[in-house]
């Protein structure tokens, strides 16, 4: 239930609805609701676990996650495990809230399958030495998807 005044923290956001429709994105701040009963906060702690402070603020700093280690092959076929760690913000909530099911999974298997791709593409002396030119490549890839997500992609390492 939503108070009639409210506190958004610095870097967070929270997103109000009335009836199941989104009708604003609150940015940080001090915030007056005259129709806080009809209006409700987006709960987001069932989709967003890692990304929320008491379930309705989502946060709009940069942050880091890691894919955990996944196995892939090279084109002459050896076996190799990857693990990346990637910094991402979200740049429009709405679209993050409501153009993905789950952000967090999906920005995961994008990243990895993408570096899965480009490695399965060369051979081992090319994945070993241009750690570079795959970010480079996995980042310039990716951004029409994440873009459609309202996420950024700063690197990956």
């Amino acid at each position: 239930m939503m108070k009639f005044i409210k506190s958004v923290p610095q870097g967070h956001c929270l997103v109000v609805e009335r009836f199941g429709k989104p009708v604003s994105v609150v940015k940080s701040g001090l915030h007056f609701f005259p129709l806080f009963f009809i209006n409700n906060e987006k709960n987001v702690s069932s989709m967003w676990s890692e990304t929320h402070k008491e379930g309705i603020y989502i946060e709009l700093t940069e942050q880091q996650t890691n894919t955990g280690a996944r196995t892939c092959f090279t084109k002459d076929n050896v076996e190799l495990i990857v693990d990346c760690f990637f910094n991402w913000r979200i740049l429009d909530p709405l679209k993050a809230l409501y153009e993905v099911d789950n952000l967090h999974k999906a920005l995961i298997e994008t990243v990895l399958s993408e570096v899965r791709a480009l490695i399965g593409q060369k051979e081992l002396n090319f994945a070993i030495g241009a750690r570079s030119q795959i970010s480079e490549h996995v980042v310039s890839a990716v951004e029409g998807t994440l873009k459609r997500w309202g996420v950024k992609l700063t690197s990956l390492e």
